[in-house]
């Protein structure tokens, strides 16, 4: 069985502000994880391009595919699938599937009512969910009386959300270790759900709030400079007041190489991993929302590259980073990622 990821909160709060909104047309990722033993890095990505952008799913088995960040950890979201519960209530629910050579725990990727390591975000209307409250701080989320997935398996995952409004007709689904996925939603007559507890449990909490998006004043460290490890801008997409920026990182080594990525904002830096958006002196951070407990901001949730220990990329492993921003105004933005130093100038692409 793998060893259980752990992502602890800082004691710190992020401070949030102005919310913003977008167009479901333009944010289109083409209707769209963190412990384990090890496997061997898989194929590369493929190229990211203005309607499709890198790790983008493609329907399979009639459903959404979402890919996995790193190639070293092919973990895969087959058939997403976002279903109206009666008139309150949202369910997500996909199969999981293990693309490793080693059993993957589902609970060891923070998808359990503990960690809550997945969220919906409704780009038109510039609002974020989390989990359905079912007791404490725990969150509606389960797989059935399944949490270990043997290689070449998979297992059907299902989380609550609160309703968006009715005339909501699809939402970003973001799920630690997977590239995030535009979703259509269903109706509530619809035959595409598992029976599963989750569904019907009750719920002491909705969290929903804006999405908010800032400007950083904190500095960019520079601790993975020189390391070995090489990136590249995969993409910058306008939609709406929103863009996705994504970029890719590559170890071309024979060894791990260290890349400790945290989903939390730190008042004065820009740590390793975490992307920002630049013209002239301002830089923007991801959007985040207030809810989530163990994640701060709309990009990856945690450290999923490796089915190893935390904190590396494994050699010959290419991994994506990605975050959703407020749209810059001009044709061209400085996209930064922590750890790396400067910037590189991309174009923006509006989709």
């Amino acid at each position: 069985m793998t060893s259980r990821r752990v992502w602890a909160r800082p004691v710190w709060v992020a401070g949030l502000a102005v919310a913003l909104a977008c167009t479901q047309s333009g944010c289109d990722f083409r209707k769209k994880t963190s412990s384990g033993g090890t496997s061997a890095a898989g194929s590369t990505p493929a190229a990211s391009n203005p309607t499709a952008p890198q790790g983008a799913g493609s329907p399979a088995g009639g459903g959404v595919t979402a890919g996995p960040v790193s190639t070293a950890y092919r973990i895969e979201g087959h058939d997403m699938r976002l279903v109206r519960s009666g008139d309150q209530e949202l369910a997500l629910q996909f199969e999981l599937f293990n693309g490793t050579s080693a059993p993957v725990d589902v609970s060891g990727l923070g998808l359990d009512p503990r960690e809550q390591l997945v969220g919906l975000v409704d780009l038109s209307r510039g609002t974020a969910y989390g989990l359905l409250g079912a007791s404490g701080t725990n969150g509606r989320i389960g797989s059935g009386d399944e949490d270990t997935i043997a290689p070449g398996k998979n297992v059907t995952v299902t989380a609550m959300f609160a309703a968006p409004p009715q005339e909501a007709d699809s939402m970003l689904v973001v799920v630690n270790g997977l590239l995030p996925v535009q979703v259509p939603i269903q109706p509530q007559d619809s035959k595409a759900l598992r029976p599963d507890p989750v569904l019907t449990g009750s719920h002491d909490r909705r969290p929903v709030s804006p999405l908010t998006c800032t400007t950083t004043g904190g500095s960019a460290e520079a601790s993975l400079s020189g390391s070995g490890l090489q990136w590249n801008v995969a993409g910058v997409r306008r939609t709406g007041r929103y863009a996705l920026a994504q970029v890719t990182v590559d170890n071309p080594t024979s060894g791990a190489l260290p890349l400790d990525f945290q989903n939390h904002f730190t008042p004065k830096q820009v740590t390793a991993g975490q992307l920002t958006l630049g013209t002239g002196i301002a830089r923007r951070q991801a959007c985040g929302f207030t809810d989530p407990v163990y994640y701060d901001f709309v990009g990856n949730l945690g450290q999923s590259f490796t089915p190893g220990p935390l904190g590396s990329v494994p050699a010959g492993a290419k991994i994506t980073l990605w975050g959703l921003f407020a749209a810059p105004e001009g044709g061209t933005v400085d996209v930064g990622v922590g750890g790396f130093g400067g910037p590189r100038s991309a174009q923006v692409t509006t989709g």
